[in-house]
This record gives structure tokens, sequence and C-alpha cells, in this order.
């Protein structure tokens, strides 16, 4: 009308109840563009601020969900860097996959370090036990070849040795068992 285009909506209602009942609106073109370019504006506007929001959202829960993955590597590095068995992972409390993985490595390094203090025990006892009649054998042939002796004397020695060298037998033989 007027060199001015109107858009028309007109519809018969046909659900229960709107028996008789139309829907009409009319909008001209040009209230029409101005709505479109008014949505279009605000879209430019706020869909960049939506994907910073959204970037920033994303970047937060990530961070949270690898942070025990990080804590897990970080202290599996300080123990093989340091050989410190005695650090464990600590994540706090909950029962998710990745708490039940610190809690299986926490026990593995439990394992470990007992099983290490274990074989230093070993090591020290084990060397305490061969020192002992090394000790008497070379004490003994010092004292043996420090003069010169009747025979009797030199198979009193020997015998010693003998016994002290039967000892560290059985002893090794144990260890090797």
């Amino acid at each position: 009308k007027d060199g001015t285009g109107y858009y028309i909506f007109d519809r018969k209602l046909t659900a229960e109840g709107l028996n008789g009942l139309w829907l009409r609106g009319v909008v001209s073109e040009e209230q029409g563009e101005r709505q479109s370019f008014g949505i279009m504006r605000i879209a430019l506007v706020l869909l960049p601020v939506l994907v910073v929001i959204a970037s920033a959202g994303g970047y937060f829960i990530a961070g949270r969900t690898l942070n025990p993955i990080q804590k897990i590597a970080g202290t599996a590095r300080k123990i093989g860097e340091e050989n410190d068995l005695k650090c464990r992972i600590n994540l706090g409390k909950g029962n998710d996959e990745l708490h039940q993985l610190a809690d299986i490595f926490n026990e593995m390094f439990e394992r470990l370090e007992s099983t290490f203090e274990k074989e230093q025990q070993f090591t020290s006892d084990v060397s305490h036990e061969l020192r002992t009649p090394m000790a008497v054998i070379s004490a003994q042939c010092e004292y043996t070849l420090e003069k010169e002796r009747s025979v009797g004397e030199y198979e009193d020695a020997l015998r010693v040795i003998r016994r002290q060298a039967r000892k560290m037998t059985k002893l090794i033989d144990h260890m090797l068992d």
C-alpha cells in the first residue's frame, strides 16, 4: 500500500478448544528489516562475547580436570629424580578414576619402599655376618704368621680358619637358598 510492502500472517487455529479463532498479524517490510538488522547487531555483539566466555569456561574446566594428572606426573617425576620413595600423591578426597589411580600408585610406592628397606636391611645383615668370620680368618692368619710356630699351633690355627670358612659357607648357602 502506497509503495510500502507488508507481511500478513493469517491462520485459523485448529487446536481443541480454539474453534473459530484466527491468529492474524500485519508487519511492514521496513519494520521487518529493522528487526532483522537489530537481531543481527545483537548477534554480532553477543556471539564474540559468548565465544570468549565459552573458551574461558572450557579452559577452566580443562585445567581442573588435568590438575590431578599434573600432580601425579609431578610426584612420579620427583620420586624418580630424588629417589625418594616416601613421596606420595596427594589429591585429597575423591572417588573418581584419577583418585583411584593415585591410590594405586601410592600403594605401589609403599610396597617398593618396603622392599628397598628390606633389601638394605638384608645387605647390612649379610655384610656384618660375612665380615665377622673374615676378620677372624684374617686375624688368625696374621697371628700365626708373625713368628715361627710349632706344628700343633699351625694345626690349631688351620682348625680355626677351617671353622670360620665353614661358617661362611653355611651362611652363603643359607643366603642363596
